[in-house]
């Protein structure tokens, strides 16, 4: 017999993850203005930083009114490199946290996962929560044991990561970026994270639909695609960090799983591609249903309350 969750579990674990996503819909029109460049929009500033630090806002035209504010990207910021210049100085006055010498590809804001980038347009990945910027991850989550013991292993980030410093994680979580594909970022982050060589032949390419995370944030507004995958290993398999970003692995059975969920353990990425992984698996049986309704309605008001 399959590993079930009790449906009074799921009900509280979809509860949980409504609430955090009702309030952080809610507060984007208060907080931000939406951006464009060339026309289309790109992302959220918030709106003190135009007051806050002149600098930045020297980068945008502003349109409108303070109820309809918009702005628009001015062309002089990305070909001066005056954009770059300002993202730099307002890391080192510690108005965003992290800077990584990553570059993540610039998309238009889109119901379309697969929206294409612009042309060889690419930034610093720390500043995209500041520019309220649109990034793709890929999480995967893996498992073992029979259907009647389903088991996960989960990562414990290190205490020296930025951002979320000490919880728990997916096996594998990492950003997609500049040129990558997610494929080629899922094999990638599996080594250096678990120590899991993969293949493309290995992946199931449910990775292929993804979700929308986005949340608030001090510095700015979280948005990023994240792309779900689950692979199954054999007993004997034990995950080993390669890059020092995680600080140990623990494997959980599927009540010891949501009961972390529950307490707030994870990271809220880390908490929602779960779920999704354990609706996949099976584990929410005869209430999965209920939670494809809320993915759903989710999914409806993540991407159109920000309009």
């Amino acid at each position: 017999m399959a590993t079930c969750l009790d449906g009074g579990v799921v009900r509280q674990l979809i509860d949980a993850m409504r609430l955090l996503d009702h309030h952080d819909a809610r507060q984007v029109g208060q907080r931000f203005v939406p951006w464009r460049l060339h026309g289309q929009r790109h992302g959220w500033l918030q709106r003190r930083y135009l007051t806050e630090h002149a600098e930045l806002a020297a980068c945008f035209t502003t349109r409108g009114a303070e109820n309809e504010l918009s702005l628009e990207m001015a062309p002089h910021a990305l070909a001066s490199g005056d954009l770059s210049r300002c993202l730099h100085q307002l890391f080192r006055q510690g108005v965003f946290i992290e800077w990584r010498d990553e570059a993540f590809p610039v998309r238009p804001v889109s119901d379309d996962f697969a929206a294409a980038p612009l042309q060889d347009l690419a930034l610093e990945r720390g500043c995209f929560r500041l520019l309220g910027l649109t990034s793709r991850a890929v999480h995967v989550n893996v498992w073992c044991g029979p259907e009647n013991d389903r088991r996960v292993w989960v990562a414990r980030r290190s205490l020296s990561k930025q951002v979320d410093p000490g919880k728990l994680d997916n096996t594998i979580a990492g950003g997609i970026a500049a040129g990558e594909s997610v494929i080629e970022a899922l094999c990638r982050e599996a080594w250096e994270e678990a120590g899991l060589s993969l293949t493309a032949s290995d992946v199931s390419h449910r990775a292929m639909l993804p979700v929308l995370s986005m949340r608030l944030l001090p510095e700015g507004l979280h948005r990023e695609w994240l792309f779900i995958e689950d692979i199954e290993v054999d007993d004997a398999f034990r995950p080993q960090n390669q890059d020092g970003e995680v600080a140990g692995f623990a494997l959980l059975d599927v009540p010891t799983l949501a009961t972390s969920i529950l307490a707030g353990q994870f990271t809220r990425d880390a908490a929602l591609t779960l779920l999704c992984s354990m609706s996949a698996q099976g584990v929410f049986g005869a209430y999965k249903p209920l939670f494809d309704d809320w993915l759903a309605q989710r999914e409806m008001l993540t991407l159109f309350s920000e309009t």
